[in-house]
């Protein structure tokens, strides 16, 4: 019996739910549970379960005690969470542990016929909170124009680095280069990703704590755009550096600078790569695929 979990609570998960779960899921309400004890004990007791499997689809973990027999790891689970778990609870719940990456629809985001913008040449989207390295991405910008480069960076999202991000712009007298816009409907994210000439999000570790993969770096690679990013946790196994999108040091500015303008010097690499990350993301990142891996 599996149970799915996520942002801490039961529901359903990529299109599963209680009539097509065939006994395999558990969907509980919001407040049915409160506590690891309940998970493991009583949940167990409750349904007359003799073996119970987890899938954890948040990067909070829940304390795991005997009975729990497998752990599947789907959207921030992914090598680097299942690392964590064999430190934190140990190594017989490791070697239980199956690694499912969350999945991207590649029908809706498919590489249709890409219009470059000379608006966006660099495209950045996530919350403003510091693991995602914006700040980083902004002094990238203040380098590359030092050298002579022309250049329009577009940030969309909101959160509480939005007045240091903003104030780090008018600082560097950066204002007719890098712009911050707030979130637009995800219906119409697509658009943007097509405008783009590159998708950036330097990524950066805080407080050891392992981070996910972004949906929307997942998604700038299903339509085909070049991505760079950074090389920590995680992030490495979505991205082959040189062959399907860039990865430089986390929290080096000039590093970032160095693989943004090799990519927007070299069209044809621009499109090899953008190439290479559709087929990545469709061969291993597939929304349907995973659905049935789990199904199975």
């Amino acid at each position: 019996t599996w149970l799915t979990i996520k942002d801490g609570m039961v529901m359903a998960s990529a299109g599963v739910d209680e009539s097509n779960a065939k006994g395999k899921i558990i969907l509980l309400p919001k407040d049915s549970f409160s506590s690891a004890e309940f998970l493991s004990g009583k949940l167990m007791k409750k349904f007359k379960l003799k073996n119970l499997g987890i899938l954890i689809t948040d990067s909070r973990l829940f304390p795991l005690r005997a009975g729990i027999v497998g752990v599947a790891l789907g959207y921030a689970g992914f090598r680097g969470i299942k690392d964590y778990i064999g430190e934190k609870i140990g190594r017989d719940i490791y070697k239980k542990t199956t690694a499912i990456y969350h999945g991207v629809n590649t029908e809706r985001f498919a590489p249709d016929v890409r219009c470059e913008s000379a608006e966006i040449d660099i495209l950045s989207i996530g919350s403003l909170i510091k693991v995602k390295g914006f700040d980083y991405l902004i002094r990238a910008c203040e380098l590359l124009r030092q050298r002579g480069i022309r250049l329009k960076c577009l940030i969309v999202g909101r959160g509480p680095e939005k007045e240091y991000l903003e104030e780090l712009i008018a600082h560097l007298n950066l204002r007719d280069v890098v712009e911050i816009k707030d979130p637009i409907p995800h219906d119409n994210v697509k658009e943007l990703y097509g405008k783009a000439r590159i998708f950036v999000l330097p990524i950066a570790v805080i407080d050891g704590a392992p981070h996910g993969i972004p949906n929307v770096l997942t998604e700038a690679m299903a339509v085909g755009l070049p991505v760079v990013s950074c090389d920590v946790p995680n992030i490495s196994e979505l991205i082959e550096h040189g062959k399907d999108g860039m990865l430089v040091k986390e929290k080096d500015p000039e590093a970032l600078a160095e693989s943004i303008k090799e990519l927007l010097n070299d069209a044809n690499k621009r499109a090899a790569i953008g190439q290479m990350a559709r087929g990545k993301i469709v061969k291993e990142f597939d929304a349907r695929k995973h659905i049935q891996r789990f199904a199975e």
